[in-house]
């Protein structure tokens, strides 16, 4: 098989196709003929090598924290049912390695059948932020009708956020920089966008929410963007 390896850290220069012996699945694993990556912003972080203080991961690795494709061979324990299922799965631990490549050996724990009627890539896509914007929407409990601010609103995890507390009746608001970004939102599902960049943005939230604060503030910036609208 073939597989991308980063020889080192740096910039996309780095990576590297290269030949691999086809990997076997073990006791408890599935063997996945991939068709789509799962790639991250985190994994252009960790190949810079500037995340070395915060994951174990040195090269040379195969970067990747997840694939979709079909199970092609099962490993002792494992129900031959699954053998040419369509699925998605995790690849690595921390930061996460492995998924950039042709065959993927993977414990069944960390594999999800894809639904009928649901594309693979598709599901590829969502395999990371999906799973963690549905846990932040049930550990915050946002009640519907209530105003919701979400900043980085236009990012990948903003985006499946805006739509997913739409569809649980929440009054969304989205906050990005530029006005292609905040046509994105809106076009997503948000009630309307504001531009952080602007200054006296959180003024404006209050406006548009008749005077209240937001229920709750969603921030993906990770900066003190949220301080002014959220205290109080």
């Amino acid at each position: 098989m073939h597989a991308i390896e980063a020889a080192a850290f740096g910039g996309p220069g780095v990576l590297q196709l290269k030949a691999f012996a086809d990997p076997v699945p073990q006791p408890g694993q599935v063997l996945i003929a991939a068709s789509a990556s799962d790639v991250l912003f985190v994994d252009t972080i960790i190949r810079s090598g500037k995340a070395v203080d915060h994951f174990p991961i040195r090269p040379p690795y195969v970067p990747g924290n997840g694939v979709g494709g079909t199970v092609v061979s099962t490993g002792e324990g494992v129900d031959r049912s699954w053998l040419g299922r369509p699925v998605a799965a995790h690849t690595g631990g921390a930061g996460g390695t492995g998924g950039y490549t042709q065959l993927a050996a993977v414990d069944l724990h960390h594999t999800v059948a894809v639904p009928d009627g649901v594309e693979l890539h598709d599901a590829t896509a969502v395999l990371h932020d999906g799973a963690t914007a549905l846990r932040i929407i049930e550990t915050v409990g946002v009640p519907a009708g209530e105003w919701v601010l979400i900043l980085g609103a236009a990012g990948g995890m903003g985006i499946l956020l805006v739509q997913l507390l739409t569809a649980r009746g929440a009054r969304v608001m989205g906050a990005a920089g530029g006005k292609a970004k905040q046509e994105l939102i809106v076009a997503t599902g948000a009630k309307t966008a504001i531009d952080y960049t602007e200054p006296g943005w959180p003024d404006a939230v209050v406006q548009t929410t008749g005077g209240v604060r937001p229920a709750v503030v969603l921030d993906g910036v990770g900066s003190m963007l949220s301080t002014p609208v959220a205290a109080g």
